[in-house]
């Protein structure tokens, strides 16, 4: 009951005929409200509610599998009804003179306890079935019993019984037929409206022991009572279904009207969630079955001459979801303490499905589970024991879920049961054995280091990896090193990399080994012996050495300064190396055998290692001057024709010195494509060495073609003639000649052509499902059976995605295109197709520190999950093909120290990334290029580098020329010369500067190859990469401002116009007695266009004749030694002629000379 309040014996019924004279009563001063309130306080009618507390939202919609109790005072008389709840379908349950109240549902809703004072005028307990009938008492006595509450089983009843003093309530329990009535609680004062948790271990009541009404909780059986609110006059303790929460009523500000409250099952948290206005009370009732709402009371009250009256009194929820709203749940204004409960009280049934006898670890375990009693299924509890005698332990406690992974130990064996909860909170109980059972694999992995050359630079790149044959997978790896004869040393401790670089003391032998362990915790025991060994070096020098006929020679000394700590001489085959240990700018080699002329000594730089073809000299050699090291061609050599042929040092087989015949490359005039707005250029070269170009112009896309020795072709519109805004244009040729092109077209989507061998076009093609609004990027690939793949970025479910689709052979699209969805906008899509069937794509993500992601598509077309492979703030990555199938890309990342360059390489099994340059500022990422011999090469704004085609990075190069941050291109040809393109901004004007770097290491002198001249704005929007036919031909195309307004300008190699000979000539004598008499030298043949006329000739002048001996009208990719039989002239004296022969209207071509001798040619020896 609500204590301290004046009984009244009598219920007053009053109608106050002018509604607002009792309104206007509870204006004046009134006695502070009593401290409790309770049935028999009269009720007042006065026609409209003096306090009207209304209803902000409609009618609560409570799950249907509930039933509702409460007491209406409806017929003037308290009685007990029953409803649907929503309130609808109320029916009286009691009809009895005596006051009946306090009705609680059981589980289930099959049975009612009340309280009444039907049997002789004081309260007692009584039951009966949900429809009325079957009225029982439970206790029987002449002191007050009420409030009873049922256990969560329906077996128990608690209630307040003031049985021990009309002023000392105390709590007590029965069994549901009300035998077995105990007491729990003994101490003076009030202990009442108590309330079982959903579990039924324990009770929450009121007391009022230590003074204020405060909320307690106690065990079941009365044990462990404290305290829990702080609150004064708190009352109605009602557990939430999850037990986790406990609602109550209480009076903060001490105005005696009470608001609700809500704390913690264990007190903490404790908070207001409903503040009546006016002079109105909330009493907390009970919780909706599926916990959102809370059930309560709100009844207004009037002070009318010299009393209290309630007036209106409203059964409502308060809604968890939405906190702000509270709710009617009947139209009734004379309803009190509903009891919501549910009608389902059937536990779900579940069980975890069967497992194998062997898993491996993690593995999958799924359950699932029905419930009939219509409440629904809600969650379920995993539990999971090791072993058949091991303890049953939590595994997932309230999952929703139908299925987890277990981690798993191998060779450990793992029991699982599971229980369900409906949505009623009915819970299952644990069957008593296990439903699924199984044992974890107890294989270990088996790894292994990649195999090392026998000795590798220093700051190689060593790769590892394994298989787990009991199919858990690797979960990580530790890899050891042993320098020399110490002991195994750590290096990189469970790490997911499967490649590093490592560094170590040159000229110390370092062995690896590794092992794994994998995800059923299964770990291989480390190898006796290393995986692989290298000795490391600073430099080394390899090659072939034959002599002047091109027969090996075997047991060639070679000998550098500073000095090899290695040094294998020539074998049977020719083939020999040395390695150096020490550091030094540079390192000067000789090579020489008994018997055999020698060569000169010759430098080559520390920034990669050498790899030099040697010819050795016969000793009878009659040639003066023959590697033109003396720095002139006189007195011995004669030199004729245009233009004279010329000593250079910026090409050289050995020493310092060779000759050059013809002019060198320089780049014709520009070419400007466009007519208007041109920009965007993308240049590709065919395998006819003709060069392909697309641009956008005026809002189409553009294309042009051309050969070396050709004009561009005439520009061809390749848009539709509709066409409004065409964009962002992407060109492949494949292999066989057909041309590719992608753009982007606004209002109708991503457009295609191609352009077939025979040089017609196919119509435009538009990718179906692709976005017709805007692009953050698109790009293009052409795989190794001539299927094209397009991606872009663009709008998608949650942000911008990047989306994909492929063309097959027969011309169509994929009818759905793929989408790569991540949380962040995803954009500048980059797209490789491999060689050996991989398609590897990257993309930039933009969240609070932009990254990189990459993922890749395996020849049968599966894709990976997408993964971030860049750490701090990473740019838009540029990306190649590795010629061995795999992909090389770059971006800028920053962190605190600063930004670097990194480098990406996946070969579609592991992974590779690492800073390739200083720490400084950075506008762009660095370009690559790979060259024949699987050489990559990098360029930026300021620097370069080179990766050999071990993985091993050589150093860092200035450029002899500042990029100023704007964009730059790189390009190799066939003979490993690298040429650069950039801008840079020397004055007030933007220009294109260009430069190559030799094999050597040599870079050239910057030169402009664009016209800019004047003021700003003339500049450059961007480069596209260089293209570079067989004969060594560079054609370069870029964005050009100056003249207004932008055009699309090309540079490409420089015609003869008119036809010429460069000659080079030396009179000797044959000896008779030289053996197989032969000339030999090195040449290196440049520019020579497939087809062309300009060749090289080697002639034989004597008495009066002239034979041509050799002629050449290819390049020679590289250094090239040839050689003649002079056998015809032996015992002559002849003029040997070298002649470069240009033909007019051809690219020029060049011939450089080394090493040119004249002598015996004999067996080795």
């Amino acid at each position: 009951m609500r204590h301290l309040i004046p009984i009244l014996v009598f219920v007053l019924i009053v109608t106050l005929a002018p509604a607002a004279s009792a309104a206007g009563v509870l204006q004046q001063d009134s006695p502070p409200l009593p401290g409790s309130l309770w049935e028999a306080t009269p009720w007042i009618e006065t026609g409209p509610e003096a306090v009207q507390p209304g209803s902000d939202a409609p009618a609560a919609n409570i799950v249907p599998w509930a039933r509702m109790v409460f007491q209406s005072y409806r017929d003037n008389n308290w009685e007990i009804y029953g409803a649907n709840p929503d309130g609808s379908g109320a029916v009286r349950l009691t009809n009895h003179p005596a006051l009946d109240k306090d009705a609680r549902l059981n589980r289930g809703a099959t049975r009612i306890v009340f309280a009444s004072d039907r049997a002789g005028g004081d309260f007692d307990i009584f039951a009966m079935n949900a429809d009325g009938s079957g009225v029982t008492a439970l206790t029987n006595d002449s002191t007050d019993d009420q409030a009873p509450a049922w256990s969560p089983d329906g077996a128990r009843v608690v209630f307040e019984s003031y049985r021990h003093g009309i002023d000392n309530a105390e709590v007590y329990v029965m069994n549901g037929n009300g035998s077995g009535q105990t007491r729990l609680t003994n101490s003076p004062g009030y202990d009442g409206t108590p309330s079982y948790s959903p579990d039924g271990s324990k009770i929450a009541f009121v007391s009022n022991r230590n003074g204020p009404y405060r909320i307690m909780v106690m065990n079941a059986d009365g044990s462990g009572q404290q305290v829990l609110s702080n609150q004064q006059n708190a009352f109605d303790p009602v557990w939430s279904p999850d037990g986790r929460q406990i609602a109550y009523d209480a009076d903060y500000d001490g105005d005696n009207w009470e608001e609700l409250w809500l704390m913690n099952a264990d007190g903490s948290n404790q908070h207001m969630i409903y503040n009546p206005s006016g002079d109105v009370v909330a009493w907390a009732r009970s919780w909706s079955p599926d916990g959102r709402y809370l059930a309560f009371s709100e009844i207004a009250l009037v002070y009318y001459q010299g009393n209290w009256y309630w007036t209106t009194g409203h059964v409502r929820v308060w809604d968890s979801a939405n906190p702000s709203s509270v709710q009617d749940m009947t139209p009734g204004d004379r309803e009190w303490k509903p009891d919501l409960e549910t009608s389902d009280a059937i536990a779900p049934t579940s069980s975890v499905q069967g497992l194998p006898a062997q898993s491996p670890g993690p593995f999958t375990v799924r359950w699932s589970g029905t419930d009939t009693g219509g409440a629904g299924m809600m969650n379920f509890d995993v539990q999971v024991k090791d072993g058949a005698n091991g303890a049953w332990t939590n595994w997932l406690a309230g999952t929703t879920a139908g299925n987890a992974s277990y981690p798993g130990i191998g060779g450990h064996t793992y029991y699982f049961r599971s229980r369900a909860r409906d949505n009623a909170f009915n819970t299952e109980a644990w069957p008593a054995s296990y439903d699924a059972m199984t044992t974890v694999e107890s294989l270990p992995p088996q790894t292994g280091v990649n195999t090392l050359p026998e000795y590798s630079r220093n700051g190689l790149e060593v790769r590892w990896g394994g298989v787990d044959p009991g199919g858990s997978g690797i979960k990580s790896y530790d890899v050891q090193t042993r320098q020399d004869n110490g002991s195994w040393t750590n290096w990189k401790t469970n790490t997911t990399d499967t490649a590093a670089t490592f560094s170590g003391p040159a000229g110390s032998t370092i062995r690896f080994r590794v092992r794994a362990r994998d995800n059923a915790q299964n770990l291989e025991a480390w190898p006796s012996s290393p995986d692989a060994t290298t000795v490391l070096y600073t430099w080394g020098i390899s090659g072939r050495v034959t002599d002047n006929r091109g027969a090996p020679v075997q047991g060639m000394a070679v000998t550098t300064a500073p000095a090899a700590f290695h040094v294998s001489s020539s074998d049977s085959d020719g083939a020999y190396a040395a390695h150096v240990a020490t550091d030094a700018a540079s390192y000067a080699v000789t090579w020489s055998k008994s018997g055999y002329g020698s060569l000169p000594s010759t430098s080559f730089p520390r920034l990669a290692d050498a790899s030099a073809t040697v010819v050795l000299l016969p000793d009878d050699n009659i040639v003066a001057n023959w590697g033109f090291e003396s720095g002139s061609l006189a007195p011995n050599w004669q030199a004729a024709g245009q233009p004279l042929p010329q000593p250079v040092t910026t090409a050289f087989h050995s020493g310092a010195w060779a000759v050059r015949l013809g002019q060198t490359q320089s780049f014709a005039a520009l070419a400007q494509l466009s007519q208007d707005n041109g920009q965007l250029e993308q240049l590709a070269l065919g395998p006819d060495d003709r060069t392909h170009i697309v641009w956008v112009e005026h809002n189409h896309i553009f294309y042009a073609n051309r050969a070396s020795s050709e004009d561009w072709s005439q520009p061809q519109d390749l848009s539709d003639s509709g066409a409004t805004l065409s964009w962002e244009p992407r060109l492949v040729v494949q292999s066989d000649g057909v041309v590719h092109v992608l753009w982007t077209e606004q209002g109708q989507g991503i457009n295609y052509r191609r352009r077939n061998v025979d040089g017609s076009w196919s119509a435009t093609e538009t990718i179906p499902l692709s976005p017709v609004s805007y692009y953050l990027g698109i790009d293009l690939a052409v795989d190794r059976m001539g299927n094209a793949h397009a991606v872009w970025s663009t709008s998608g479910t949650g942000g911008t995605d990047i989306f994909y689709s492929m063309r097959s052979p027969t011309g169509q699209w994929s009818a759905q295109p793929r989408v790569f969805s991540t949380p962040h906008n995803s954009i500048t899509p980059r797209l490789v197709a491999a060689s050996n069937g991989f398609l590897h794509l990257l993309w930039s993500e933009l969240q609070d520190n932009p990254a990189v992601f990459y993922t890749h598509r395996d020849p049968g077309g599966v894709w990976i999950s997408p993964r971030q492979v860049s750490g701090g703030r990473s740019s838009s990555p540029n990306v190649i093909a590795d010629p061995a199938g795999g992909i090389n890309a770059t971006w800028i990342s920053e962190n605190s120290a600063g930004q670097r360059q990194m480098y990406f390489h996946s070969d579609g099994t592991s992974d590779t990334v690492q800073a390739i340059s200083p720490v400084g500022y950075y506008r762009f990422p660095a370009v690559l290029a790979v060259g024949s011999s699987g050489t990559l090469h990098a360029v930026w704004a300021t620097g370069y580098r080179q990766r050999d085609a071990n993985g091993v990075w050589g150093e860092t190069e200035t450029l002899p020329i500042d990029f100023d941050q704007w964009s730059y291109t790189i390009a190799v040809d066939a003979l490993g010369t690298v040429h650069v393109f950039g801008y840079d901004n020397p004055a007030t004007y933007f220009a294109v500067y260009y430069l190559k770097r030799n094999t050597m290491g040599t870079w050239s002198a910057p030169v402009e190859i664009s016209d800019d001249v004047g003021d700003w704005p003339p500049r450059g929007y961007g480069l596209s990469t260089p293209t570079i036919d067989s004969a060594g031909n560079v054609i370069a195309a870029w964005d050009d401002e100056h003249p207004e307004p932008v055009h699309v300008m090309t540079a490409g190699p420089d015609l003869a116009q008119q036809a010429g000979e460069s000659k080079l000539a030396q009179s000797i004598s044959v000896p008779v007695a030289m053996k197989h008499p032969t000339l030999s030298f090195q040449a290196n043949l440049q520019g020579f266009y497939q087809g062309g006329s300009t060749r090289f000739e080697v002639q034989v002048m004597h008495g009066g004749s002239t034979d041509v001996v050799l002629t050449r009208n290819t390049g020679s990719n590289g250094w090239a030694h040839i050689w003649v039989d002079l056998t015809p002239w032996a015992g002559q004296t002849i003029t040997v002629q070298f002649s470069l022969v240009q033909a007019a209207g051809e690219p020029y071509a060049v011939t450089y000379l080394d090493e040119v001798s004249v002598g015996s040619a004999k067996p080795d020896l």
